[in-house]
């Protein structure tokens, strides 16, 4: 009645907890063969019913999910089992969905019991108790496969006391640990590896009075009744806010912005309003000598080293200096989009790096696709990675493809330890590791997702929107760059299932608008300036990215290598990456076939589309309008319907006014429709036969 072990996902179930407990235990199947179990494992059992004496039985167990419970409540012998075990004495023992067996036959009146969720009407007058494992006497209920441990050791504990399940259960730790006690532990890189960078650049009060006096005058000279706070300086802009006073538009101000700006002699300057929180207009001006951030400040910062998460990374300083770190775990999937030089890839760089002080390759492991071939090459062989670097886009999609089948696969073992997201698994498998193996998380960077897109913009999109779907609660993060924001690149799926972006300066207003619904990004000031945009905040936050000079993250990343190691790539998840792009290419190759045969199959008007050949009473022009395909269905149009409009043709061939205007003028040369009539349509002077023939005359 139980699996003898979940090999395939790496469970230990009862059944092994009991024989090591030195009890006899047979699994029987009540069909008398083997079952196939929830998780589509097939489960051999070792014997047949009629080869179980019932009394000699100490206690039964019913396992299953709702089909394995519905097979149980329908068969006879379970009524027979049931019978004996109350007729005896014996104990009765079920999990996950099989309590409701014992329930419909009112076994559990007036005992407690607990089940899954929605299931307890089944428990006629029984008392529901909302907890994991439930133990009445002899009897025992428990909710899931996620608790399946805890259950044997109550089974234990019944039948041969508390002292033998406290063994059982510890022998299992020990065992199942002394295979790691020898691991070296992860050893983070050297920070002096890392150059300082000087972030004080020349700053005067002058310059920040001259241009709070400037502003103020402007207003001034427009009548425009204003306050303005003491201004902030941040590492590349001075933030003034700017309060008007009652009675005074929002509106009015943002109307002469121009004019400020113009005033001030500063390019890019930015208006925000209104903001959320503040009753006051904020306007950024660009410093005349502003400065870069350093990644070594923000590792060193209190705000990175007190970040209790394993994914932590380092973003930049905000307008006022203060140091943003994000947990990649909670965007939970980064959009990255720029125009070319403007910071991208360093930003990702600082990222990764910041990332290296975090996590030990237990417990990230990162996915790098670069279709460039030049930006994340000096990440190869870090211990970190899971697969060797991706270059082309081929093998790119398909290890999109590959993560989301190894997504799927978690959620299934997250099912089966009745856990929530991949934090909870691994709490679960450290208390009980004989339930499995910690997983880490994964985080996959994309360098240029245009490449990909303009290989195969379907799968991509569809991958990546699977992904970005589900992949949160299963430990998979995607970060995505691109230097081409555009809605053929961003697509509307792609950007609704992305919800954190930065945007770094890019060319037009256009494309600011694809990535953050706002036109602000093409008024940034470039070489890291950008506008980050989180899941939860309300509005994009402007910040100046981390910096890092290229040698110190070459000397960064060989430090991580010799201290810990280089990657050991698992062939397993390279084989099924292999499999995954030839399935693919198939399918790719039998689309084209399918798309070439299409394009021989003949047309459905093949009388009307052969070419009509040149007469003389037609200009040069007309005849090459009479030649084009769509003119002969625009024919074809007229005649069937038996009326003509150049609407009609507009919006049935999806053509433009003036092309449907020349093809009713040429229709009344060859004397299809009548002449104009003022505002009546025109007749169609031909049936579709006569035309047929007319046709005919010509080609002749």
């Amino acid at each position: 009645l139980m699996a003898n072990g979940f090999e395939e996902i790496e469970a230990l179930t009862p059944v092994d907890m009991l024989r090591r407990a030195g009890f006899d235990v047979k699994t029987v199947s009540v069909s008398g063969g083997n079952v196939i179990g929830t998780h589509g494992i097939e489960i051999k059992c070792d014997a047949t019913p009629e080869d179980i004496d019932l009394s000699t039985v100490d206690m039964a167990i019913f396992p299953g999910g709702m089909p394995g419970a519905t097979n149980l409540d329908a068969s006879p012998y379970t009524d027979k089992v049931i019978s004996a075990m109350l007729e005896k004495g014996g104990g009765l023992a079920a999990i996950c969905a099989a309590p409701l067996v014992l329930g419909r036959r009112g076994v559990l009146s007036g005992k407690m019991a607990t089940c899954y969720p929605g299931f307890e009407k089944e428990l006629i007058d029984a008392t529901i108790i909302d907890s994991s494992v439930v133990v009445d006497g002899n009897i025992v209920t428990a909710k899931g496969m996620g608790v399946a441990l805890e259950f044997a050791e109550e089974l234990i504990a019944l039948l041969a006391g508390k002292e033998k399940a406290a063994e059982i259960s510890s022998s299992i730790c020990v065992s199942t640990k002394s295979n790691t006690d020898n691991k070296i532990p992860y050893q983070i890189p050297d920070i002096k590896l890392i150059s300082e960078y000087d972030e004080k650049a020349d700053f005067s009060q002058e310059e920040v009075s001259l241009l709070a006096k400037t502003l103020s005058e402007t207003f001034d000279s427009y009548g425009i009744s204003v306050s303005i706070e003491e201004p902030t300086v941040g590492p590349r802009v001075i933030t003034f806010e700017v309060t008007p006073e009652k009675g005074v538009r929002v509106s009015k101000i943002l109307n002469i912005s121009d004019d400020i700006t113009l005033a001030l002699g500063r390019g890019a300057i930015r208006f925000i309003a209104p903001i959320p929180g503040k009753s006051c207009v904020v306007i950024e001006i660009p410093r005349e000598k502003g400065t870069s951030v350093g990644l070594k400040s923000l590792i060193e910062s209190d705000e990175f080293k007190n970040a209790a998460s394993k994914t932590a990374v380092c973003l930049g300083r905000d307008v006022e200096g203060k140091a943003l770190i994000a947990d990649i775990s909670r965007f939970p999937h980064l959009l990255v989009a720029g125009a070319t030089g403007m910071g991208k890839s360093v930003f990702i760089h600082s990222m990764l790096a910041s990332l290296l002080f975090k996590a030990s390759p237990d417990d990230v492991k990162l996915i790098l696709i670069d279709p460039k071939y030049v930006e994340l090459h000096m990440y190869k062989d870090l211990s970190h990675l899971l697969l060797p670097i991706i270059n082309e886009p081929k093998k790119a999609i398909a290890t999109l493809k590959w993560a989301t089948d190894e997504m799927e696969r978690r959620y299934r073992l997250l099912q089966a330890r009745a856990v929530r997201n991949l934090d909870g698994y691994n709490e679960k498998v450290a208390k009980f590791p004989a339930l499995g193996k910690p997983m880490a998380k994964i985080v996959i960077v994309i360098d240029e997702l245009a490449d990909l897109t303009v290989y195969d913009r379907k799968q991509t999109e569809e991958f990546i929107a699977r992904i970005a779907q589900k992949g949160r609660a299963s430990g998979i993060y995607l970060i995505a760059a691109t230097q081409r924001p555009s809605v053929n690149v961003i697509t509307d799926v792609i950007k609704a299932n992305i919800p954190s972006r930065v945007c770094f300066k890019v060319i037009s207003g256009v494309d600011s608008m694809t990535v953050l619904d706002s036109r602000d990004a093409s008024k940034l000031l470039g070489r890291g300036d950008a506008l980050y945009a989180s899941a939860t905040s309300v509005m994009p936050i402007r910040m100046q990215s981390a910096y890092i000079y290229e040698n110190d993250l070459c000397s960064l990343l060989d430090d991580v290598k010799v201290r810990n190691g280089i990657a050991i790539y698992d062939n397993e998840i390279i084989r099924l990456v292999d499999e995954a792009e030839e399935e693919l290419s198939k399918l790719k190759r039998q689309n084209r076939s399918k798309k070439e045969c299409n394009n021989d199959e003949p047309k459905k008007n093949t009388p009307l589309i052969k070419c009509i050949p040149l007469f003389n009473d037609f200009s040069d022009e007309e005849q090459t309008f009479i030649h084009q395909e769509q003119f002969l269905e625009a024919v074809d149009l007229a005649v069937t319907t038996g009326k003509i409009s150049t609407a009609l043709i507009q919006r049935k061939l999806s053509i433009g006014y003036g092309k449907a205007a020349k093809f009713i003028d040429l229709m009344e040369k060859l004397g299809v429709v009548s002449e104009p009539r003022g505002q009546k349509p025109r007749d169609v002077l031909l049936t579709q036969e006569e035309w047929q023939k007319k046709l005919k005359n010509i080609q002749k």
